[in-house]
């Protein structure tokens, strides 16, 4: 039992397929941005991924410590630690057959050469333009399977870019803003004093004196040569401008959209989740990933969840198809696996039995288990279970089949 605990582990966790990363750059205007072309080891042409950045001068990793007070507060596990949740997801992306293209931000290369009082969050999706008009020159990428994966700022600019191209095929995004950036400032810095200092009257404070300084930037009655916040009054201004707006953009685009956002995320209220999910049109799909943080990572590790690269998956393949190189232990000669709305088909294609199936959760704890099936079709009820991801053990006749699925 020991042994087949850790074979579901292996197969849960880890990669299975060599991976190949490549160091390449691409130009946006008159600069020039080095980048990370990662794709996995067998023969293209690849659907790929673009990540974009969440706010600050993020590298391509999205390389994060989490030190400071702050931090110390709301991540006291992972004080001190150091996250690189793009790097992370990139890995986990490619072990499913999917090509990735993460760059650094131009604020990370050239934030000492930028013009600080004329820099704009429209900056950063000229380079997203950039980055999907590089992927497309690659003779490895199926250019009808471009996708957009956005994280917090990043989120917001999925539309944003989507809505006047053409080649994009479909986007998500991750702990996306819905309302004003402003708003979701003065709500983190409340929660703040609430939270870490038990001082709910200087959180009330200076939630109030945030949102009026805001109303000064946009009401231009603030200096444009005077920062806020170290950040200048015309970048405050497109960046609200594009959050303002952020549920009309998203209902602009006709792609399939799916947003995932963590019940722990301090940064974007999961208030913001809700409120998109009840004023979008069509064409979406939630997901709402328990127990993690804004950075899709559990407390207590600063990897990103295994569960968010599985779940971007899973969605893309039912929507586009995808093949999966990450499925050594899947043997489709023996089973075969389709979907319906309340339940999972388990069929054998030779008609051999099916005699008993079991069902692991991420843990490997069992948590289902039918005996004496003895037919070659059997129907598993997806509503017994909670969401999430399961191995899916099968025995047909005296050979064990192993399947990693989702449930939601």
């Amino acid at each position: 039992m020991k042994y087949f605990k850790l074979f579901i582990l292996l197969l849960l966790c880890l990669g299975l397929n060599a991976q190949i990363n490549e160091s390449v750059n691409f130009n946006s205007g008159d600069l020039s941005l080095n980048a990370t072309f990662s794709s996995p080891s067998t023969e293209g042409p690849f659907p790929v991924a673009i990540l974009i950045h969440g706010s600050g001068a993020n590298d391509r990793d999205q390389t994060l410590l989490l030190t400071g007070g702050n931090a110390q507060c709301l991540y006291p596990s992972l004080h001190n630690q150091t996250i690189k949740n793009f790097k992370d997801l990139s890995e986990q992306l490619q072990s499913h057959g999917i090509a990735v293209l993460r760059y650094d931000k131009r604020s990370f290369t050239y934030g000492s050469t930028l013009n600080a009082e004329t820099i704009s969050p429209y900056d950063f999706i000229d380079d997203v333009n950039a980055a999907i008009d590089y992927v497309k020159t690659r003779t490895d990428i199926d250019t009808n399977r471009i996708f957009l994966i956005g994280h917090s700022q990043g989120a917001n600019f999925n539309p944003l870019v989507a809505n006047e191209r053409n080649d994009i095929a479909a986007f998500i995004s991750m702990g996306t803003v819905s309302r004003g950036i402003d708003t979701i400032l003065a709500l983190q810095f409340r929660h703040l004093y609430y939270y870490c200092l038990n001082d709910t009257a200087q959180g009330d404070a200076t939630y109030n004196q945030t949102l009026n300084d805001f109303s000064e930037i946009r009401n231009f009655t603030w200096s444009n040569n005077t920062p806020y916040l170290n950040v200048y009054p015309l970048f405050w201004r497109d960046w609200m401008d594009i959050t303002d707006s952020t549920i009309y953009h998203f209902n602009q685009a006709t792609q399939p959209m799916l947003f995932l956002h963590a019940s722990d995320d301090f940064n974007v209220p999961i208030e913001d989740a809700q409120l998109l999910q009840n004023n979008l049109n069509s064409n979406f799909d939630f997901y709402y990933m328990n127990d993690l943080n804004h950075y899709f990572t559990e407390s207590t590790t600063p990897t990103l969840s295994e569960a968010v690269g599985d779940t971007i998956y899973y969605w893309l393949n039912n929507k586009f198809g995808l093949s999966s190189v990450n499925n050594e232990y899947y043997n489709h000669d023996l089973l075969h696996l389709s979907y319906s709305h309340d339940f999972i088909h388990l069929s054998s294609p030779t008609e051999r039995i099916i005699e008993q199936i079991s069902l692991l959760n991420i843990e490997g704890k069992e948590v289902y288990h039918e005996m004496s099936i003895n037919s070659f079709i059997f129907t598993l009820n997806k509503n017994r279970f909670s969401n999430g991801f399961y191995v899916l053990s099968v025995k047909i006749d005296e050979d064990f089949v192993f399947k990693k699925i989702l449930i939601n």
